[in-house]
């Protein structure tokens, strides 16, 4: 048996200065902004993580990026520091800036393009236990693991005062995604698949 997982185009998603390296530090969310558990997760992140992270850094911004936000999530936009995109021309430039990716998703299945996307780029991760479901991960050397709103503040915060922590964290990232979620690497299980039946078939 040949499990395939998803993949990454890792010179699509590649590490690139930020934009603009001397704006305000922020965290982003990426996904469909109408899919429910997407939804639930930036209302959670709003709600319980974001203000006591305004408190301790109040120059620090939570973009929230994806098509068709739904009215629930426009709202958010209206608080202080939360910027709401909609639909971007690239999300690599958002990616490439982001102090880190948050994935704090609460529900929902499957694994998530987003955290591979964000660490091809070389961009530190902190994600829930369900929000990495399905990858091949460890924490604390690839990505940061945060089951509560305080687990969230600590990373953040240590990210924000250690870019030696968030460059290593990064750099390895990038390179659990090249050894397992590279298409070039995902397809070669494919190709052993289609081999194996040819194979059989012959036979």
């Amino acid at each position: 048996m040949e499990v395939i997982p998803n993949g990454v185009d890792t010179d699509y998603f590649r590490p690139v200065p930020a934009v603009a390296p001397d704006g305000d530090p922020y965290v982003i969310f990426t996904g469909a902004m109408d899919y429910p558990p997407n939804m639930d997760a930036a209302v959670w992140f709003c709600d319980e993580v974001f203000p006591a992270l305004h408190k301790r850094m109040p120059q620090l911004e939570f973009k929230i990026v994806g098509k068709e936000p739904h009215p629930q999530i426009l709202d958010l936009g209206r608080r202080d520091g939360v910027q709401v995109t909609g639909t971007v021309a690239d999300i690599r430039s958002y990616i490439a800036g982001a102090l880190a990716v948050v994935v704090p998703l609460r529900s929902g299945g499957g694994t998530r393009h987003k955290i591979p996307q964000a660490m091809a780029m070389e961009r530190p991760v902190i994600s829930t236990s369900v929000g990495a479901e399905g990858l091949e991960i460890t924490p604390g050397t690839d990505i940061l693991i945060a089951d509560d709103a305080e687990r969230f503040v600590e990373h953040i915060d240590l990210l924000a005062k250690s870019p030696a922590t968030a460059n290593r964290i990064g750099k390895a990232g990038r390179r659990l995604v090249m050894e397992k979620y590279d298409w070039r690497v995902c397809l070669s299980g494919l190709e052993r698949l289609y081999g194996s039946v040819s194979g059989s078939a012959a036979a």
